[in-house]
């Protein structure tokens, strides 16, 4: 025996339960769940009937064909009856709300009718698995109740929940408080998408309202000569608040339309008067406001190519009157101005203009022309205006690099020095290429490590230098100096310096640099090793030495003089270079006095004690007044065994510094007894190298144009053994482009070396076309 069939009355008393809300629990929903299952499953409830008002029980065969009225089609019939008097009845109650409560009134409604559908579409899960298969108006139970309160409830009270959410966004919009709550528009608006009405009832009423407010808006504000910098902070707050208003009420959906139609009406209709206050922006500094501008013009087709040039000219204004007032003798202010125009315009980049690669180009471009060109070398004499910025960019890396005046103040070095006297003089000679170097400082100062604060666009800073060759070969003197001279303040700031440059322009690039590091290093074992292995003799001087032996090629050449050492100089020379020619065969050294540093000790002024830092020429000739107080010219020419030239050099240095006095008659340099200085250490050696240091970057122009002809015919072979044949045009090309990163080469150059090449039969003319070169295995 079957299950008993229910009666329709008890199912549809459970569903007036659910619809009224009472007792509602899982009882009852097992309970109706049952009752629908057995009664959609009796086969004594079939009868001829007309077909459903909104779904077929069968598919029509033909236009003969009788309907059944299947239990199932029964069920339905009496639930959509039901649902029908419910929302005519809740009608009837939101009649009696005004405009501003009736939303109120139907979100309260609707969230309990949708949460009795909910229950009443679960109960009914046979009727959805079997009786809506094919059905195009309804698809389910609860989709059955969404069409029958739109036809009931939306569709009549339409225009008063649009407008009334319409009149809140308004209000909103105005600053005004709206007496709706958000939480009701959201519910509202989410009832309508789930019937899938909210685009053709609200979305486009929404918009259109949007634009007639903004447009209005737009042009008030413009009218009211707002700045730039105020109407970007003003249609940004827009857009958020818009942006705001859609998470909160709207539909995720709507955001696309509404941001698109706020972009035209904001942005891609104002962009004349938006990118006319681009300069003011950049001005201004309002980083904030770029972003703003950025971001937004940035969603707008082709809004942003005209900035790009603006931009590049901006920053070329603005480097020319950052350093026209600078000093062109004062080479840090000048690079230190250069790095912080660089450095502003890259965080504008990076954090406004989201590192947009056609901004950095525009920095790049100009940067290439302010960098090489600016009104600080247009200062210089016209014939060294081509080497100045290279050269004044080198020794503002060599000053970074260099150890700190207040370390040198600060460390007591005196009580680990042993000195040798000579008279009013004591000798701590401090040599280098191959020459005597003194170490003469504490351990204390050797553990010293002072990092140079570099800047970090440094490196990008020699990125824009058009010949880099030329920074080079500057920077590879003062890079010397300091290694033999021992100034650097830190090697690990040196080896990165170079590991940097190496990383950015090749290794072929930094391997001078290099080689000359690990002559230091050698040159450090090889002291040690002499130290070590010098005789009883050589000991009882008590000078404190070190000694750098310089590859030849490497390092840039020193002008070599003779030189009459001191008694106890001259045995350290021999002693060390017996040491080497023993332990190298085949070598041969030549010391470079000119380079070589050392400290004299002097009470001889006043009594006051002075410690002198002097070149070892310098030195011979002080250590001569240890005998007598003056000297004629010519005598302390021959007493130091210097030429002419070079002693007059080394005078004029002591002269100038007031350690010697040369009389009016020049005939006669006396020493100045009467010397003195507020300071205890007092640096001799810097007024000859002030003097060398102009000499030397008047000449680099020369060497560099012949290292650059060995570049280019290398580079001219290299190509042509990989190529075997080329056009001229080609070759220049491939030339250009190979040797940019080094320097940039210039046409005439290149046609001279291509010349050379086909001189010494390295490449040929092709025979039938002279525009064709062909390499010679």
């Amino acid at each position: 025996m079957g299950p008993l069939v229910p009666t329709i009355e008890e199912i549809l008393k459970g569903l007036d339960c659910m619809y009224r809300r009472e007792n509602i629990g899982p009882g009852l929903w097992m309970n109706q769940h049952q009752l629908i299952y057995n009664y959609c499953n009796s086969t004594s409830m079939a009868t001829p009937l007309a077909p459903p008002t909104m779904i077929q029980a069968t598919p029509i065969e033909s236009p003969h064909k009788t309907y059944v009225e299947t239990p199932c089609h029964r069920i339905y019939s009496k639930f959509e009856d039901y649902i029908t008097n419910y929302c005519e009845e809740v009608s009837e109650k939101l009649l009696e709300f005004k405009a501003e409560q009736l939303l109120e009134a139907y979100c309260r409604e609707w969230s309990d009718y949708r949460f009795s559908s909910n229950v009443m579409h679960s109960t009914a899960d046979y009727l959805n698995r079997h009786y809506f298969q094919g059905s195009k108006e309804v698809k389910s139970m609860f989709h059955m109740t969404l069409v029958i309160w739109q036809k009931s409830i939306i569709d009549f009270f339409q225009d008063q929940l649009i407008g009334a959410v319409l009149e809140a966004i308004q209000a909103a919009r105005e600053g005004q408080k709206s007496i709706i709550d958000n939480r009701f528009i959201a519910e509202f608006l989410r009832s309508l998408v789930e019937m899938e009405i909210y685009e053709e009832f609200f979305e486009i009423d929404f918009l259109k309202t949007t634009q007639e407010f903004y447009t209005l808006e737009i042009q008030n504000l413009l009218n009211s000569n707002v700045s730039g910098r105020e109407y970007l902070q003003k249609i940004h707050q827009r857009i958020q608040e818009e942006q705001i208003r859609t998470q909160l009420c709207l539909h995720g959906g709507t955001w696309t339309p509404l941001s698109n139609l706020l972009l035209q009406i904001m942005v891609r209709d104002q962009l004349t008067f938006i990118h006319s206050n681009f300069e003011a922006l950049l001005d201004a500094q309002a980083d904030l406001e770029l972003k703003i501008l950025y971001d937004l013009c940035s969603k707008v087709p082709n809004s942003l190519k005209s900035l790009y040039g603006a931009l590049e000219t901006y920053i070329k204004k603005y480097a020319e009157d950052s350093l026209t007032p600078l000093d062109p003798r004062d080479h840090q202010t000048y690079v230190r101005t250069l790095l912080d125009i660089i450095d502003r315009f890259q965080s504008i980049i990076d954090c406004s203009f989201s590192m947009d690669p056609y901004f950095l180009k525009a920095l790049d471009s100009a940067a290439m022309v302010f960098v090489n060109e600016n009104p600080v070398i247009s200062k210089f004499p016209k014939n060294q205006r081509p080497m100045k910025s290279y050269d004044l960019i080198a020794k503002f890396c060599d000053g970074m690099m260099r150890k700190g005046s207040k370390i040198e103040g600060e460390i007591e070095m005196e009580e680990t020095q042993r000195k040798v006297r000579f008279g009013p003089f004591f000798i701590v000679p401090e040599g280098e290429n191959v020459v005597l170097s003194e170490v003469s400082c504490s351990e204390e100062l050797k553990n010293v490590v002072q990092k140079p604060r570099f800047c970090r666009n440094s490196i990008k800073l020699l990125e824009y230098l058009h010949d880099k060759d030329i920074f080079l070969k500057i920077y590879t003197k003062h890079f010397a100096r300091r290694l033999i001279n021992g100034q650097s303040a830190s090697e690990e700031a040196e080896t990165s310096f170079i590991a940097k440059l190496t990383e950015e322009f090749g290794c072929e690039y930094t391997f001078r640099l290099q080689k000359m590091v690990q002559d230091t290093q050698i040159s450090k074992d090889l002291s040690s090793g002499f130290k070590d292995q010098k005789s009883e003799a050589s000991r009882a001087t008590k000078i404190e030495f070190g000694i750098q032996v310089l590859s030849t090629g490497t390092w840039p050449s020193f002008q070599l003089i003779n030189l009459n050492l001191p008694r106890d100089l001259m045995t350290t020379v021999e002693g060390f270079s017996e040491f080497y020619n023993r332990k190298f065969s085949g070598r041969k050294l030549s010391w470079v006095h000119t380079q070589s540093r050392g400290e004299l000790t002097s009470m001889a002024f006043k009594g006051k004690k002075y410690v002198f830092g002097v070149t070892t020429p310098q030195m011979v000739i002080m250590m001569l007044f240890n005998e007598q107080l003056s000297y004629s010219p010519e005598k302390l020419r021959e007493a130091s065994g210097m030429d002419q030239k070079s002693a007059q050099i080394v005078l004029g240095s002591l002269a100038k510094s007031g350690i010697l006095k040369i009389e009016d008659s020049e005939d006669e340099v006396c020493l100045n007894l009467n010397y003195s200085n507020k300071k205890v250490r007092v640096d001799l050696s810097r007024i000859t190298v002030d003097a060398q240091e102009t000499k030397e970057t008047e000449a680099v122009q020369k060497v560099v144009d012949e290292n650059r002809t060995f570049i280019i015919s290398a580079a001219i072979v290299r190509i042509m053994k990989m190529r075997k044949q080329s056009t001229h045009q080609n070759l220049m090309t491939e030339l250009i482009d190979q040797l940019k990163t080094r320097f940039k080469p210039k046409v005439e150059l290149i046609k001279k070396c291509i010349g050379i090449m086909i001189e010494k039969e390295y490449i040929r003319r092709n025979e039938k076309d002279r525009d064709i070169y062909e390499y010679r295995a």
